[in-house]
């Protein structure tokens, strides 16, 4: 791009919204900075992942939830740890799919933590059980797809902080993963212990569990 930085620093949004892909994607770091508050979200898939790997926290700070909505699973994919730390919003439900495995796993317990509801059951099966046993517990109490847990993750649970719904979204196999100590776990709700929660469900544990 001939333009300096100063000078893209002049240009309106509707400017800005006008640059072409192949205007875009020719910015250096220096400049994309100058005009990234103002990209649309289409312009925004237009950044090549070298763009993406070299925006500064202060630069992801500023995007929108639009802008980062926008973000395709190739550009998310490019982000590094602290890149993903700072940008909370890609933990959106429409884009934490779109993370891979590895880089789910490699979230601080700060993120995963402040990930909302939504955001934890927007989790596809092989993020939920590429996470340790320690980050499943991070966000069991939000997680209702109880479903997409190993049989080590569902054995690792404590269930003082889960509820009668999501004990009723285990499966059958999943029971039978459950040890003494959480079978007799008191609930959150119903302030009931697992074992008694499980009613007539109670015939789909394991002789040895009972």
């Amino acid at each position: 791009a001939a333009l300096t930085t100063g000078q893209l620093q002049f240009l309106s949004g509707t400017q800005v919204q006008g640059m072409s892909s192949t205007q875009v994607r020719a910015l250096d770091a220096t400049q994309l900075g100058a005009v990234l508050s103002s990209l649309s979200t289409g312009q925004m898939q237009m950044l090549n992942t070298a763009q993406v790997r070299a925006l500064t926290t202060t630069q992801l700070q500023s995007l929108t939830s639009a802008q980062i909505g926008s973000l395709t699973q190739t550009q998310l994919r490019a982000f590094d740890q602290t890149q993903l730390g700072t940008l909370r919003d890609i933990a959106a439900a429409s884009d934490i799919a779109n993370l891979s495995v590895e880089q789910v796993q490699g979230l601080s317990n700060s993120v995963l933590s402040s990930l909302t509801s939504r955001q934890v059951n927007a989790l596809n099966s092989d993020q939920i059980q590429g996470l340790s046993n320690a980050q499943v517990g991070l966000i069991s109490a939000k997680l209702t797809d109880m479903g997409d847990l190993s049989f080590a993750q569902v054995g690792s649970l404590d269930f003082s902080t889960l509820s009668g719904t999501q004990v009723a979204a285990l499966s059958d196999n999943q029971l039978q993963a459950l040890s003494a100590t959480q079978l007799q776990a008191t609930l959150t709700s119903p302030s009931e212990s697992v074992l008694a929660n499980l009613g007539s469900r109670i015939d789909k544990l394991a002789d040895t569990q009972i």
